[in-house]
């Protein structure tokens, strides 16, 4: 006999029928449920990407990230926060104004002034308006300039305060806004990054409104003198700041709406100033028939009508990009149409009156933005959650290529039913054994119904011993014959 190799092969015998459809069948859900493991667990691998929805980045999980399969991969959607710092630029989701953070500071702490924040898309709560800011500043020297040119280089800033969750808890966060110039009014409808009549119509409306009185601020500044009009050698007004903050009066349509905090000064040396808790309510009594007839000399500009229509138009207008609540809305001349048709049919009749002196324009009034096709019934309120539009950097899984996807899922399948085939033989073949004692012999031998004659020759030169042999008489040859029952074989011997 040749020498025997040390590696071994099994001796294979069929299963009973019955294992047939139980083996394709398993095997059939076998391969299913290791191509979907399969899958979940190599066909994907983390690449980064950038994204601007948070919420919806991190709550889209695929189904190998669901329960049934998340065991078979560590892959998670992460983001990192945005990182906000004092001075960068940002806008809210409503995409109109542009801000710059001016502070943070803990609610609980106000002590501990931290210089950035970790954002992750948090909403802005609680937003109040603090304070409007318009600075008079003049673009020529021209004593009497009565035009809007010479005071066109006049801005206004805006200062709005938020509550937002960040990683280290909430923080009150501080927005500063600055207008364009007035005679770059423009800008200010250019720099909406979502403005049109349709999608978001108050907000459309109330940019042209605000446009329209910003310049009328410079307007009425060039027509505005201490002392007589005619008197070409009165003073001149020099420059001027006005800061409104919002009064206890809840009703938009109130003059004493704005609590007015204003100093100007004039080429005279002259100083002219009102202090809270003086409202626009008292600065435009300065100006009316009955200051006239006290014989009260008038100490401020006769722009306040002017001022207080283009104060409530921006502070309704930061309303709305920030948030809309139930409470702002009845400080939102922009949520209805009747505080759209309030903001623009004001008139301010001192500045008529002026103007037609010196043109043939004398209306103190805008141009009408809405048109009698306007619907202004229609909600005019924008979302009621807004957060700082910011880009994210994310890992996000991704498919394989097709090749390595095929490969990975291939050779996972083949081991994982490689080994359940195995298993499966230990199992079939020990409750097949307990039924049958030939379980395990291969078919020929169990099925022999006679003696497989042996022959034994005397002197072998491969030794062994045989168990259960009965011998006959002696062949000729001096060997002797004997018959072996076929299932009760057992030869010991190391080389078979």
């Amino acid at each position: 006999m040749p020498a025997a190799s040390f590696f071994t092969y099994p001796i294979t015998r069929r299963y009973p029928a019955k294992f047939t459809w139980i083996i394709l069948a398993g095997g059939a859900v076998l391969i299913t449920f290791f191509t979907f493991v399969a899958v979940a667990g190599n066909a994907y691998q983390l690449e980064t990407y950038y994204t601007n929805d948070y919420n919806a980045t991190i709550a889209n999980k695929t189904w190998y990230q669901r329960q049934a399969f998340s065991w078979a991969t560590d892959l998670e959607t992460t983001c990192q926060p945005a990182l906000l710092t004092i001075g960068g630029d940002h806008t809210t989701t409503n995409q109109g104004f542009h801000y710059a953070i001016g502070s943070f500071h803990h609610e609980s702490n106000v002590s501990s002034i931290p210089l950035t924040a970790s954002y992750r898309n948090g909403s802005l709560n609680a937003c109040e308006v603090k304070e409007i800011v318009i600075e008079l500043v003049r673009k020529d020297q021209n004593r009497l300039p009565r035009n809007f040119w010479s005071w066109g280089s006049s801005y206004a800033r805006s200062t709005t305060e938020c509550t937002m969750d960040t990683d280290d808890g909430p923080l009150k966060v501080n927005f500063t806004s600055e207008l364009p110039t007035a005679l770059r009014r423009s800008e200010i409808t250019d720099g909406f990054l979502a403005l049109n009549d349709t999608d978001h119509p108050g907000r459309y409306i109330g940019a042209q409104i605000l446009v329209s009185w910003y310049i009328q601020i410079s307007q009425a500044m060039g027509y505005s003198a201490p002392g007589e009009l005619e008197d070409d050698s009165a003073a001149s007004w020099g420059s001027g700041t006005v800061t409104l903050t919002k009064s206890d009066v809840g009703d938009y349509k109130s003059l004493e709406f704005f609590y007015c905090d204003t100093g100007f000064n004039d080429d005279r040396g002259g100083l002219s100033w009102l202090h809270p808790p003086n409202t626009m309510q008292h600065w435009y009594d300065q100006w009316t028939p009955e200051a006239a007839l006290n014989h009260y000399n008038a100490s401020m500009p006769n722009i306040s009508l002017v001022v207080d229509a283009f104060a409530k138009t921006y502070y309704s207008l930061l309303l709305s990009d920030f948030n809309t609540t139930e409470e702002t809305k009845l400080t939102n001349a922009l949520s209805t149409g009747g505080g759209i048709e309030y903001l623009q049919s004001r008139n301010n009749t001192d500045l008529a009156e002026v103007r037609s002196i010196f043109s043939d324009k004398g209306s103190g009034t805008i141009d009408r933005v809405t048109k009698d096709s306007t619907n202004l019934t229609q909600p005019l309120d924008f979302a009621p959650h807004t957060t700082l539009f910011s880009r994210y950097l994310c890992s996000i899984p991704k498919q394989k290529s097709t090749f390595k996807l095929l490969f990975a899922v291939v050779l996972a399948d083949i081991v994982f039913l490689n080994a359940c085939w195995t298993v499966f033989g230990w199992i079939a073949t020990w409750w097949l054994g307990r039924t049958d004692s030939n379980a395990e012999h291969c078919i020929g031998c169990a099925n022999a119904s006679h003696d497989i004659p042996l022959t034994l020759a005397a002197g072998s030169a491969s030794g062994g011993s045989y168990s259960q042999l009965s011998s006959d008489t002696g062949d000729e040859h001096g060997g002797h014959q004997g018959r072996l029952s076929a299932p009760h074989i057992a030869r010991v011997h190391s080389g078979v």
